[in-house]
């Protein structure tokens, strides 16, 4: 069991002269069960993509499964979808996310990493930074 989001690009304002990118080809795979962590920066895209994962707003294009089944479809039944239990939060500060199963980095409506705090602090760049900056190690330079 899980949540995939596959392709996920969601306008705010989509109908206007003006629409705002909010995601942007979002391919993420949460199984079941997980308790995961969305951190970037304010304007990052976080609450949009957790509002897709609840089906709370619909993605301007792309797919969001739960359990493999489409939750777009008009006959799916979205209170199965928040019945199992995959807790995920959002925060602004890695001592609040870093112990948790999994980690969304996300920057200007992209998912730039995922994984464990210590993948991450392997892996992305923008996880390392966040990291040295909130813990006091950034050198600047």
């Amino acid at each position: 069991m899980s949540i995939r989001l596959e392709h996920i690009n969601y306008l705010y304002d989509e109908d206007t002269t003006i629409p705002v990118k909010a995601l942007n080809d979002i391919n993420l795979e949460i199984p079941n069960g997980q308790f995961v962590g969305v951190i970037g920066h304010t304007g990052s895209g976080k609450s949009t993509l957790v509002q897709h994962m609840n089906g709370l707003i619909k993605a301007s294009s792309g797919v969001v499964y739960f359990n493999e089944q489409n939750i777009y479809d008009k006959d799916y039944n979205l209170k199965e979808l928040r019945k199992d239990k995959t807790t995920i939060l959002i925060a602004h500060r890695i001592t609040t996310v870093k112990k948790l199963d999994k980690i969304i980095v996300m920057d200007d409506g992209k998912v730039v990493g995922y994984g464990t705090h210590e993948e991450l602090l392997e892996s992305c760049k923008m996880y390392k930074d966040i990291y040295k900056t909130q813990m006091g190690e950034y050198v600047h330079g």
